[in-house]
């Protein structure tokens, strides 16, 4: 198992940038060709399955990020 998205990192993505990304748009893209519709628990679940696949910390570290703001909006909307 990949423990560097355990690491906190020092460059931060802006809230503000993250609902807009490629990335976001990338998952969401997926999971609708896979699954016709998109869900805020489905984008969590990719995203939990990326890091611990991805073996680039940078990468990681990105999906980590947007995986705590995913989480953080799923308990807002809560």
């Amino acid at each position: 198992m990949n423990t560097s998205f355990t690491q906190k990192s020092t460059h931060r993505i802006p809230a503000e940038f993250i609902p807009e990304s490629a990335l976001l748009k990338m998952i969401e893209n997926d999971i609708r060709a896979r699954n016709g519709e998109v869900t805020e628990s489905a984008v969590i679940h990719q995203l939990m399955l990326m890091i611990k696949q991805e073996q680039n910390v940078i990468l990681c570290d990105i999906y980590r990020q947007t995986l705590e703001f995913m989480i953080q909006e799923h308990r807002i909307a809560s």
